[in-house]
């Protein structure tokens, strides 16, 4: 398959040589080491810290503030439960030449929010409509950022609805 390069925006040029601006004369070394001396002397100040433990009653405190909190239903006690399929293994057919065949289809972007993949961090994720696993029919298929994968994990009757239309309508 052969690699596609892209050409930044201007808008993300500008950032970029804004971000290099502020870190010019800037003592602090992005991706630097520390000397054995300073990890020394980091770790000794942590080790000398003062710490101020949970008391009992604090903490049973906290633990009946928190119930009925949404994040204490973790779990088979949460409503979001589907009986453990997040554990299933993915099929052999989900692999990364048919994922690159779907970024590639999408162009290369978001299907939520228009982001390209090349001013992502990361490559996009490629989302089942249908939540299921098993399913890996590109029509299925449909590539996304982080944010909003993790976006369309949660209200997944609507999210479905949403990106079959989408699909239907580009294709």
């Amino acid at each position: 398959m052969p690699k596609i390069t892209y050409k930044l925006s201007e808008k993300r040029i500008r950032n970029l040589k804004n971000m290099a601006k502020l870190n010019q004369g800037n003592t602090y070394r992005l991706g630097g080491h520390h000397t054995e001396e300073a990890k020394r002397k980091i770790g000794e100040a942590q080790r000398n810290r003062k710490r101020y433990p949970f008391t009992e009653e604090h903490k049973r405190k906290i633990s009946e503030a928190l119930i009925g909190h949404k994040n204490s239903l973790r779990g088979e006690d949460s409503p979001m439960w589907k009986g453990g399929i997040s554990f299933e293994p993915y099929p052999v057919i989900f692999n990364r030449e048919l994922k690159e065949l779907i970024r590639q289809r999408d162009n290369f972007q978001c299907q939520l929010c228009g982001m390209p993949e090349c001013e992502n961090i990361f490559k996009l994720d490629i989302h089942h409509i249908d939540y299921d696993k098993n399913n890996c029919l590109p029509s299925n298929l449909i590539a996304l950022c982080k944010k909003c994968n993790a976006i369309a994990n949660h209200g997944r009757t609507k999210w479905t609805k949403y990106f079959r239309n989408k699909l239907n309508d580009k294709y």
